[in-house]
Formats: C-alpha cells, sequence, structure tokens
C-alpha cells in the first residue's frame, strides 16, 4: 500500500516541469521584444516608509533587478512599470492591454491540450493502472483512521509532498500568467488566468486521485495546491511577498525502491523557502551584501517511508537579480529560478551536518 500511495508524486512534479520550461521561453522571447526583463518582481529596495513615484521604463531599457536597486528603481513587471525610492506621491496606472493575439492564444491552447493529453496518456500507463473505486477522501496512509491528509501522523513521509503540491501549483501559476500575458491578456487577468490554470490543472489530478482504491481525494494536497496558486497573484499585488520564492533541489537518494524515478525519489529532494537577507542585516553589512544572495531554509526526509524529517540552512542565488538582453538567457534563468543552485548548507535536523554546496 505504502508504495502505491507514494507513487502520486509524479503527476504534479513532471506536469509542473514542463509548464515551467514551455513558459519560461514563452516569457524569456516576449521580454526581449518588450526590453525588459520580466522577473516576476525584482526585490523591493523601496524605503519602509513614505508612498513611491510610478513612471514607465523606455522600451529600450534592459536591467537586471541589481541594476535597477544601483539607481534606486524596483521592477514591478505586474504593470510594466518602474518605482522611483523616495517619492511622496503615488501613480499607478495599469499598462493597456495589446488585445488578444489569436494565433499565440491558439498555439498556447494547443500546446496546454497536447501536454496535458501525454501526460495524463503516460501518468495512466505508470502511476494510474491500479484498482478503482467511488470516489473518496483520503484519511492517510492508515485508511480507516486520521485527519484526511492534514494531520501530522497522515503521513509516512512527513508530508514533503504537500511542499511539492505547494512548488507546483506555484509555478504553473505564475507561468501560466507570464503566457497569457504574452497572448494579449491585461496583467491583472493574466494572473488571474494563471491562478485559474494551475488550480484546474492541479484538482484534476486530485480528482482523479479520489477515485482509487489506495488513496483517495486529498484535502492536504488541495489545500497545498490553492496556497502554492495564489502565491504569485499576492506576490503581484504586495510587493514584500516578492522576498519570497519556493524552490526545490534535487539528488539521487540511492532508494532501492523509491530511487528508481526522480519523481517517487522524496528522500532526493529539498524544497526550500528562500528569503531576501536585505531587511534582517544589520546596516553596515547591509550596504555589502551582494544583492543575488538570499538565505534559505529547506525541508526534506531521509526516507520516502517512516524516514525522518530534515531541516536546513543554506544560501540562496536569486537569479532575478542578474540582467542581460538574450532572450535565451533570460529564458534560462526563467527556468533555473525555480531551482535551489548548489550552495553552503547546514543541516540542522535530525543530525547537525554541514556541506560546502549543497543540492
Amino acid at each position: 500500500m505504502v508504495h502505491l500511495v507514494g507513487q502520486r508524486a509524479g503527476p504534479w512534479l513532471l506536469r509542473s516541469w514542463l509548464c515551467v520550461f514551455l513558459a519560461a521561453c514563452v516569457n524569456g522571447a516576449d521580454a526581449a521584444n518588450q526590453g525588459r526583463w520580466d522577473g516576476h518582481g525584482g526585490r523591493d529596495t523601496a524605503p519602509e516608509s513614505g508612498a513611491s513615484r510610478w513612471t514607465i521604463l523606455e522600451p529600450n531599457l534592459s536591467l537586471g533587478g541589481s541594476g535597477l536597486a544601483k539607481r534606486g528603481l524596483r521592477a514591478d513587471t505586474s504593470f510594466h512599470l518602474v518605482r522611483l525610492a523616495g517619492s511622496h506621491t503615488a501613480v499607478a496606472q495599469n499598462a493597456a492591454s495589446p488585445g488578444i493575439r489569436h494565433g499565440r492564444l491558439l498555439g498556447a491552447a494547443a500546446t496546454l491540450l497536447v501536454a496535458n493529453v501525454a501526460a495524463y496518456a503516460y501518468f495512466h500507463r505508470v502511476w494510474w493502472d491500479h484498482p478503482r473505486t467511488r470516489f473518496h477522501l483520503y484519511r492517510g496512509w492508515r485508511r480507516t483512521a486520521g485527519a484526511y491528509d492534514l494531520g501530522p501522523d497522515d503521513s509516512l513521509w512527513h508530508h514533503v509532498d504537500k511542499c511539492g503540491h505547494l512548488f507546483s501549483a506555484s509555478q504553473l501559476s505564475r507561468h501560466g500568467a507570464a503566457t497569457a500575458r504574452w497572448v494579449g491578456l491585461s496583467p491583472s487577468q493574466a494572473d488571474w488566468t494563471g491562478f485559474g490554470l494551475a488550480t484546474l490543472l492541479m484538482l484534476e489530478i486530485e480528482i482523479y486521485d479520489g477515485f482509487f482504491e489506495e488513496w483517495g481525494f486529498s484535502l492536504g494536497d488541495f489545500l497545498a495546491n490553492e496556497v502554492g496558486a495564489a502565491l504569485p497573484l499576492l506576490q503581484r499585488r504586495h510587493p514584500k511577498w516578492r522576498r519570497v520564492a519556493i524552490k526545490l533541489s534535487y539528488h539521487p537518494s540511492g532508494d532501492p525502491v523509491y530511487g528508481r524515478y526522480a519523481v517517487e525519489d522524496y528522500a532526493g529532494m529539498t524544497f526550500w523557502l528562500c528569503v531576501d537577507a536585505h531587511p534582517f542585516l544589520p546596516h553596515g553589512l547591509r550596504q555589502v551584501w551582494p544583492d543575488l544572495l538570499d538565505v534559505a531554509i529547506g525541508y526534506g526526509v531521509t526516507a520516502k517511508a517512516n524516514g525522518a524529517p530534515e531541516l536546513y540552512l543554506a544560501l540562496d542565488i536569486d537569479l532575478r537579480q542578474v540582467g542581460g538582453r538574450s532572450s535565451l538567457l533570460r529564458a534560462l534563468l526563467g527556468a533555473l529560478q525555480a531551482i535551489h543552485l548548489p550552495a553552503p548548507a547546514l543541516r540542522l535536523t535530525p543530525r547537525a551536518v554541514g556541506y560546502l554546496l549543497y543540492f
């Protein structure tokens, strides 16, 4: 039973990476055409107190996050504007939508449909080829007892799968919104479209799970999905939340049962909450701390079944702070921003271990 339940990891993770790759390429190309780096909001370098003044970037101006910071600017791609720090007036105007580009809309819809059908066919053969029953809710690994996958004892792998659901939904929402803007929707419409796409794609998996004997519709998974889908929406509207990023790193665990496929190798996955370090540093250190260097808290498990939870403290590279005009470079950075790159780390639990580079 444990093996079958564990296989539910595959759909959300692989589908998320496919959409991230496709949308990052689209978003990078569009950013090049607009002459700007669409990093979904750079670091908030504006003063804590006082309002700010908004102005539109010149079409040919292309600055990375650190370049903007040096000029007292912070990118806000929700409005295609930048904020001038230290001003006492606030004027924010939503960028006008160029209108729906039907060719792009058709291409994006066809790509999504083909990818979804192909993913379903693959997952049905690999993960979903098991006995089915009527729709029901998942109680937890004990099946007959539990808080419907919401309690601390409902998971054999300490709910690390919920981190995966949150991560995947946030990536689908973020890149879905970027694709919707590329199609021609207004920033607000695109944001809600990304949220809706992430919700529907992740809900599709949960509903299908609900008809299998060995698991069911997980309320815990559903809640993690919605939090992840809403995170980019929150970040677009509240700049301080842009200091936070959810990332993933992976290394093969060597588990003889669950290590055959990366998508079910929970012991090799670490999920990271990455935060801008500047607000927490002493004033003197804040002046010399690199803009692209963040701090991160990682969470994982030592083994997929009956393992111990792992907690990490590490440095992280914020690729949104890297500038450049190349559309290929921006597409690559957009995809890599979801990954916690190798960096010095300290494992705090279950036993303290230091790593010169941890991935």
